[in-house]
């Protein structure tokens, strides 16, 4: 496990990158016709929208 802290304006930047991120997680799971595929993503969306969360506490 890792623990990192983030700061200041940092913080912002984070947030965007973690969202433009999950955009494009949800655009590549659209593209993908595989049924498990899809289902790695929303495990992929999930566990980087709870550390988005973190970092907009």
């Amino acid at each position: 496990m890792t623990t990192l802290t983030v700061e200041g304006e940092l913080r912002g930047h984070v947030a965007g990158a973690l969202r433009d991120y999950i955009t494009k997680l949800y655009e590549f799971k659209a593209s993908t016709p595989s049924a498990a595929a899809k289902a790695d993503y929303d495990r992929t969306i999930a566990e980087v929208q709870l550390l988005l969360d973190k970092v907009e506490q």
